[in-house]
């Protein structure tokens, strides 16, 4: 992807944002989503802990 550019991922697909350089990102996504979906992790943050 370059910038400016927008991806949309369904419900329900497993995926994970990865970069060979650093980047900046912006995901739209409601309160109760988890992050890591149903995959418990060491990145997996409780959904208090992530940043609103």
């Amino acid at each position: 992807m370059q910038k400016g550019d927008f991806y949309v991922v369904k419900k329900g697909i497993n995926h994970r944002v990865s970069s060979n350089e650093e980047c900046l990102i912006m995901l739209i996504e409601s309160k109760t989503t988890e992050h890591t979906g149903k995959v418990k992790s060491q990145i997996t943050k409780s959904i208090d802990e992530q940043k609103y």
